[in-house]
């Protein structure tokens, strides 16, 4: 299993190799799109240089490019390529740099928003084009480029015959030649000429009306894709080298990261081992001792406390067992002794029979009571266990309170107490019947055993709701209470009742009777059937109250709880249980045999 410490290293380390890897990625991403931005903006000026120098001259569209007039494309860094050409794929003209290799691969967009691309130039290096289309204008852009001293004058269009008398630019009689002329070419043209295909006949046809001469329309302007692309290798050996430092620099700092985080993850796991030698120091002989959480961090705060409880539940248990051993040792020594006791006293001399009978009543009375108390030992342990099987059914309270107090109406009397029955026909719970007449009988032997001579004894119930929680389904709940006075225990012992083997009176009398099971008995069998039992001390009455299901689990809820016992005791043990549970011998709270 992978240590808590390698977990945080891992973690750490991989937290910063993600976030470094995004930053230099971030970084040199940001780096490359302005490098090529700066490029694109050197190679788009470069072809508006190039677009100067083509010329449409009505037949034939020419691209007359010195090189020698632009120095910056034969840069010793830096060498740019172009290519010029027509719709249909001929070559117009090329760079001197294209000579002896192939051309460039053909792309373009419009002129407005040239299309750029990244390519592998013709001599194998990396390289970054543009490419556009463009109609060149009619008229020759030889404005815009360097004079060259070999170019001729243009010839002037439309010129005038050699007759025509000559006049300045700037008389009467030339302004208004050139007005008529810009008025009416078409008479200007065609006057006094015969267009193609007309016979001298139809010209002498008075009849018919003769049609002006029309000028032909020029042929529309072809279109020029311009691709041009320059050397990127210095640009693309920059880019290595700002991969290459970034990747190295990453790599130095994940190793000093991972360093440091050691030693900060080492820093912080001393308080855990500070805790882990606390506890291993704890001692089973000395579950006294707590650990210091003073000095824990917030976090490891609550797992000190929650140790801490823990030890104190520990020491708690391992004292009750101690106490529960002594107990058990105590309440087995009284009647062996008194047993004891009784057989020598017989047999120290001889003796009628009538003596000896009488002893051996005596030593069956003791082992009676001694059966009873580890039958209710044994009980304890299959309920703590979940190993009873439980019929439910629907139980009338009132009479099974009657049945229950039968057999301890004498005891009742004798001591001059008082028992009122407020229950009515009209409470019924769910439950199992053997079971609940264990709670009944041990709750009312208890009340007849603590209350004060000539006091008082009552039983009432109530139905209520509950809305359900971890340990109480929601439902309808029957909540019944047995009270008796003369309760001379303090309200801090309520729930010390419940332990087993214990008392409220220290002192021991009766060889083996008071136990101490009767009410433990009591809390286990409620929560076995799906209730709860507590105890309540108010002026000097004692009160336990049962919270018992007054209507039966949805469907299935009863198999399950059989279906439970069985599946914790499969091959049947707990059964016999349920018969000794039938018999007549039921157990009160001072362990003695009740009679049905």
């Amino acid at each position: 299993m992978t240590s808590l410490r390698v977990r945080l290293l891992l973690g750490m380390v991989t937290a910063i190799v993600f976030l470094l890897g995004v930053f230099a990625l971030t970084v040199y991403t940001s780096i490359r799109r302005s490098l090529l931005r700066e490029l694109d903006a050197s190679l788009a000026t470069m072809a508006q240089t190039l677009l100067n120098y083509v010329e449409n001259r009505g037949d034939r569209i020419r691209a007359d490019v010195n090189e020698a007039d632009l120095p910056e494309l034969h840069r010793a860094s830096r060498t740019y390529y172009f290519q010029f050409l027509l719709p249909d794929g001929t070559e117009l003209v090329r760079s001197r740099s294209l000579e002896g290799y192939p051309l460039l691969p053909e792309f373009h967009g419009p002129a407005e928003s040239p299309e750029f691309q990244s390519m592998t130039l013709p001599n194998g290096r990396p390289g970054r084009a543009v490419g556009l289309e463009f109609r060149p204008p009619p008229e020759a852009r030889s404005r815009s480029r360097a004079p060259r001293a070999a170019t001729k004058p243009a010839t002037r269009p439309h010129v005038a015959p050699a007759t025509r008398p000559a006049a300045g630019p700037g008389t009467k009689k030339n302004l208004a030649a050139a007005g008529k002329a810009k008025a009416d070419p078409a008479e200007r043209s065609g006057e006094g000429k015969v267009r193609k295909g007309e016979t001298k006949d139809k010209k002498a046809d008075p009849s018919k009306k003769v049609e002006p001469h029309k000028k032909p329309r020029p042929p529309r302007p072809q279109t020029v894709t311009l691709v041009a692309a320059l050397d990127i290798g210095d640009l693309e050996d920059h880019l290595a080298w700002i991969r290459w430092m970034l990747a190295g620099a990453g790599g130095g700092i994940v190793l000093l990261s991972l360093g440091l985080a050691g030693l900060v993850v080492r820093q912080g796991l001393r308080p855990v081992n500070h805790l882990a030698g606390q506890i291993a120091d704890v001692d089973e002989e000395d579950l006294a001792m707590r650990l210091d959480v003073d000095d824990l961090p917030r976090e490891l705060l609550p797992v000190g406390e929650c140790l801490n409880g823990l030890l104190g539940r520990l020491e708690a248990a391992f004292a009750r067992q101690r106490c529960f051993t002594a107990d058990v040792a105590h309440e087995l020594r009284t009647p062996l002794a008194g047993m004891r006791s009784t057989l020598e006293v017989a047999l120290s001399r001889a003796r009628k029979s009538e003596d000896y009978r009488e002893a051996l009543d005596d030593c069956l009375a003791i082992s009676t009571r001694m059966h009873a108390m580890v039958d209710s030992l044994l009980m304890l342990a299959r309920l703590e266990s979940g190993q009873l099987a439980f019929q439910m059914q629907d139980i009338a309270l009132e009479e099974l309170v009657e049945e229950c107090w039968l057999p301890l109406a004498d005891k009742a009397r004798d001591r001059g107490l008082s028992f009122e029955n407020r229950l009515g026909g009209q409470f019924t719970c769910v439950s199992d019947r053997r079971m609940l007449s264990l709670v009944m009988r041990n709750l009312l032997d208890n009340a007849v055993e603590y209350a004060d001579a000539g006091g008082r004894i009552w039983i009432d119930a109530r139905y209520a709701e509950s809305v359900g929680s971890d340990c109480q389904p929601a439902g309808r709940r029957l909540v019944f209470r047995v009270a008796n006075t003369g309760c001379r225990l303090e309200a801090a012992d309520t729930e010390r009742v419940f332990e087993r083997m214990w008392r409220g009176d220290a002192s021991r009398s009766g060889a083996g009777e008071h136990a101490g099971l009767g009410l433990a008995l009591v809390r286990r069998a409620a929560v076995a059937l799906g209730g709860w039992a507590s105890a309540d001390i108010a002026e000097a009455v004692f009160t336990v109250t049962l919270d018992l299901p007054a209507e039966h689990p949805p469907h299935g809820d009863d198999d399950r709880l059989e279906d439970e016992a069985h599946r914790d005791d499969p091959t049947g043990a707990a059964e016999p249980c349920i018969s000794e549970m039938a018999q007549p011998r039921l157990l009160s709270q001072s362990g003695r045999p009740v009679q049905s």
